[in-house]
């Protein structure tokens, strides 16, 4: 039986500590592969176990993404500036990408631009589901995907705000 009882931010100390040490570990195993031309990716860096997160998911809804509007002159850089960023600092915990909704067009431009900036190893960890595909289901479960997009998990920051006043 454990004698001790902490408050809410030792125990917040404590998790940030112990985050701090696996990441640490996973970024020396990253090194190590990195320099002896290992495979970065496989086996996992993180070990399994005790609630530490193995690699992360990101999921980009592109419902109602228009040709024009991926021409934008700021969004392909900020996009590029945001991967470059996620593996200068995480390289170590990449895990998938999701691009859920996606014009045909539009996922061929993604492909491209991400491909010339990133790693191969995460170029594989990117799939782009076209509008209405369903195969997300497959990678991740409904319990953790927002209602706005097919799944079971509420989520009101996705709500869209009311429209302007006429």
């Amino acid at each position: 039986l454990n004698k001790h009882r902490y408050n809410g931010s030792q125990m917040e100390r404590i998790s940030r500590a112990r985050e701090a040490v696996v990441l640490k570990d996973a970024r020396k195993r990253f090194d190590e592969r990195k320099k002896a031309g290992a495979p970065v990716d496989d086996p996992p860096l993180l070990n399994e176990g005790w609630g530490e997160v193995t690699q992360l998911c990101a999921i980009t809804d592109m419902a109602g993404c228009t040709f024009g509007s991926i021409m934008m002159p700021t969004l392909i850089p900020a996009v590029v500036q945001a991967t470059q960023m996620f593996l200068n600092y995480y390289p170590y915990i990449v895990g998938r990408l999701h691009i859920i909704n996606c014009q045909p067009t539009i996922a061929a431009i993604f492909r491209r631009a991400l491909a010339s900036i990133v790693p191969e190893h995460v170029v594989r960890r990117i799939t782009v589901h076209p509008i209405g595909s369903r195969d997300i289901f497959d990678q991740v479960a409904r319990e953790h995907l927002p209602v706005q997009v097919g799944g079971q998990a509420p989520c009101d920051e996705l709500i869209p705000p009311p429209p302007p006043p006429s």
